[in-house]
């Protein structure tokens, strides 16, 4: 039986991956405007701004910092969100969202390699589920706009988002989630800042022609794609074993799929809908008899 604690960590998981889904539709629009590095340096530009006028972070950041939490920032959003935006911009939005479907499986992988976490049967299957449903989400389309070198750096960004929940396990636990999010996402501007400037040197930027409404959009990734999901997300990863973390984001794709719908006017194809009921059935599958367990070593 899940604690309240737990449930409570598993609420604000699916929220973040509500979040992250929404998010997808608004950075989709903006790289139709702005470059990828770009957007990187608005949404986290806003996001790091946002945290850090909480009064509660400016009153714990001095007490609360540990140099783990810049660590973290580097890995994500610093280098996954590169990336990613780098990776949108090569390749399909179909394949992207399959791709990263594949973060749960990784995280799972990751924590019995590195933390000890054991791999039950129930939860192999539901990431096994979650994953085989995001692909159905995207299958009809996934063909399409494709690109080798922008799936390589979707994976890649992938990866380093795994790397970050399991590294999360030991840099920030008792932590408190707003501060750790707080110097996580300063870290991960300075990358944004760095990546910004050589590209802008080259004469890459767009920053000087984007109108009101992409301007819009670039500040709501900020908020809903970088802010309060991982915000929500540092809350549960201290709070559950690695391996488990993943699962709920195999909704992403899901929220992903009907904001498209909703903000974008996309149509809803059969193959999505039963690609979604999928990941649903997976995250279920993953709970049953499958109760939280401890790493197997310190």
């Amino acid at each position: 039986m899940a604690t309240s604690t737990n449930r409570a960590a598993y609420a604000a998981l699916v929220l973040a991956a509500l979040c992250s889904g929404v998010s997808t539709a608004t950075t989709k629009y903006a790289l139709g405007v702005f470059t990828a590095t770009d957007l990187l340096l608005v949404e986290l530009t806003v996001a790091t701004a946002a945290l850090w006028s909480l009064p509660r972070v400016r009153r714990s950041a001095r007490t609360g910092f540990r140099r783990g939490y810049l660590a973290l920032g580097l890995l994500e959003p610093g280098l996954a969100y590169a990336l990613f935006n780098l990776g949108l911009e090569r390749t399909s939005a179909a394949d992207a969202a399959v791709l990263v479907s594949l973060e749960s499986v990784v995280i799972a992988l990751f924590a019995a390699v590195f933390l000890g976490e054991r791999l039950s049967g129930p939860l192999m299957i539901g990431a096994t589920l979650g994953v085989g449903g995001a692909v159905l989400l995207a299958a009809h389309e996934a063909h399409t706009g494709a690109s080798l070198t922008g799936n390589a750096l979707v994976v890649a960004g992938v990866v380093a988002a795994a790397g970050y929940s399991v590294a999360a396990r030991r840099l920030a636990p008792g932590g408190d989630p707003a501060v750790v999010t707080a110097y996580q996402l300063a870290a991960a501007l300075t990358v944004a800042v760095l990546a910004w400037s050589v590209t802008a040197a080259a004469g890459g930027s767009t920053l000087d022609r984007p109108s009101l409404v992409p301007w819009g959009a670039a500040v709501a990734t900020g908020l809903v794609g970088s802010a309060i999901p991982f915000l929500l997300y540092t809350f549960a990863v201290v709070r559950l074993p690695a391996s488990r973390t993943g699962l709920p984001l195999n909704l992403i794709p899901v929220f992903g799929v009907l904001s498209a719908v909703v903000l974008l006017g996309e149509r809803l194809g059969v193959t999505q809908v039963l690609g979604g009921c999928l990941v649903v059935v997976g995250l279920g599958a993953a709970q049953v008899r499958a109760p939280d367990t401890e790493p197997c070593r310190p």
